[in-house]
């Protein structure tokens, strides 16, 4: 990831996927990078409508962060694999989920739930319509497995936002914990980071309404039905940042396609 990588957000003209685009908005603005605007058009789709909703994302693109540089790609693919593709060179994948009050078979339709079981590239933020963002705070959640870069993506959010930062361990964490709070600490000296309470994720989302987000790790390939990622995907009640935190790539992975087979509109 180069420092000019952009934030990439899906939008789909759903309630969830511009909410996606606010918060995706806000951190390109904080960390100043570009934003990228990611329409997998549906078969049949008119070209009205597929302008309406790059349209409409715009709009509350710029209203967010009106100095804001920001593009547009069109893809007629799947859309979980074109965000997928989208992210390879991105800072931040953002993308919509239906609310936690919609009914079930919305979750399971899921474009955040599909990347899951894919290697993205980067962090997966999912953001859902409806949060009330009234607690001034961000958490991230360690278990011993890449704790330094899930508090220090957790580091970075927390100082984008402009609050403090807690950190959170399973009851089956590690000691590596405070090897990774002292990290980030030392290498984000601007943001508060204080180290939480071994609660355990059911408290823990619980207690989480309302968070600016929260912020857990997934091992790349490890996407069972119960990981914790995917359980805060499903229910948290604020905005969930998925952090790929393994390390190995498989040799024969087939390689990642260099560019979108979509039709790109800028402006």
């Amino acid at each position: 990831m180069s420092d000019t990588s952009p934030v990439v957000v899906g939008i789909d003209g759903s309630a969830a996927a511009l909410e996606a685009v606010r918060f995706a908005a806000a951190q390109a603005s904080a960390r100043r990078r570009s934003l990228v605007l990611v329409h997998a058009v549906g078969d049949g789709e008119p070209a009205e409508q597929r302008d309406r909703v790059l349209a409409r994302a715009r709009s509350v693109a710029e209203q967010t962060a009106p100095a804001l540089d920001v593009r547009s790609e069109l893809a007629a693919w799947d859309r979980a694999a074109v965000l997928a593709v989208a992210a390879a060179d991105a800072c931040l994948l953002v993308v919509g989920m239906a609310g936690k009050n919609d009914p079930p078979e919305s979750a399971a339709r899921s474009v955040a739930l599909d990347l899951l079981a894919r290697d993205v590239d980067c962090p997966l933020t999912v953001v859902r319509a409806g949060h009330r963002r009234h607690r001034a705070l961000v958490v991230a959640l360690v278990d011993g497995i890449g704790d330094d870069d899930v508090v220090a993506e957790g580091a970075l959010l927390a100082r984008s936002t402009g609050t403090p930062l807690v950190v959170d361990s399973l009851p089956a964490g590690s000691r590596s914990t405070d090897a990774s709070l002292a990290a980030a600490r030392r290498d984000f000296p601007d943001v508060e980071i204080t180290d939480g309470s071994s609660s355990g994720l059911e408290h823990l989302l619980d207690r989480a309404e309302g968070t600016q987000a929260l912020v857990v790790g997934l091992p790349t390939g490890f996407a069972h039905y119960d990981a914790p990622a995917r359980v805060a995907v499903r229910r948290a009640p604020c905005p969930v940042v998925v952090v790929r935190t393994s390390i190995a790539r498989s040799p024969d992975r087939p390689p990642r396609p260099l560019t979108l087979p979509t039709e790109r509109s800028r402006s």
